[in-house]
């Protein structure tokens, strides 16, 4: 439940499942109430109802800043289950967002192996053809004669 994950520290920041603190300077004033004890006199809170308020208040800060708080259960669950609808969504999206991209990505890599084992064949074509004349241009002569040179002598 969102409800029963936010407490209140007594160095006045809030904690998510006591793992993330969140200071209170982010939060701003909270718009319910001008002090946490306000709504419930000076002493702090005495009713189960007063705390439960003070809770439900600073979630709404928390969750929705600079809006005025919603204060009910069916209203703060709503926006919970929006929330987490969204964020499966996005989810799901990055997922499928990722599967393309590996796809893409493996494609692309066993083009790379392609174009390099063309690469190393076409050099070892080359150094065939190389091997292949160089003999042929060692029995050549340097120059040669013209025929109708040749027949003239």
């Amino acid at each position: 439940m969102v409800c029963c994950l936010l407490e209140f520290a007594r160095n006045g920041s809030f904690s998510l499942d006591s793992d993330i603190p969140w200071p209170a300077s982010l939060l701003g004033s909270l718009p319910c109430f001008a002090s946490p004890w306000a709504r419930c006199g000076s002493t702090g809170p005495s009713s189960k109802a007063c705390r439960e308020k003070m809770r439900r208040d600073r979630l709404s800060a928390v969750l929705e800043p600079g809006t005025m708080p919603k204060c009910d259960k069916t209203a703060i669950l709503s926006d919970a289950i929006w929330m987490i609808t969204t964020l499966h969504e996005e989810t799901s999206r990055l997922k499928e967002q990722n599967v393309k991209l590996k796809e893409k990505t493996n494609e692309l890599e066993s083009e790379k192996n392609a174009l390099r084992a063309e690469k190393q064949r076409m050099k070892a074509d080359k150094e065939d053809i190389k091997r292949r004349i160089k003999p042929l241009g060692a029995h050549l002569p340097s120059f040669q004669y013209h025929p109708t040179a040749m027949s003239a002598s």
